[in-house]
């Protein structure tokens, strides 16, 4: 079985590809009454705007997430997902 992998932007070698879909997994960081992990499947990708070099993570729906903002209060990891047909 394949391993959760720590989700860090900086590098190329410990985030997913861009384009390719995968799973990131959110735990938050505190233990609050409400903390639950999430899971959430997308893909990395660059928003049309010149000269941005920003990742966001795309989720089917059509919403935009932003890793960095939720890396403040979340522990995130990846893994890959093949996609598959309905």
């Amino acid at each position: 079985m394949k391993q959760w992998k720590k989700l860090d932007l900086r590098k190329i070698e410990t985030r997913p590809e861009e384009g390719r879909l995968f799973v990131m997994r959110i735990e938050p960081k505190s233990g609050g009454p409400f903390a639950r992990v999430e899971h959430r499947v997308g893909k990395l990708e660059r928003l049309d705007q010149p000269h941005s070099d920003k990742l966001w993570f795309a989720e089917g729906t059509g919403s935009d997430l932003d890793p960095a903002k939720l890396k403040e209060r979340n522990k995130l990891y990846w893994i890959y997902v093949e996609p598959f047909d309905a």
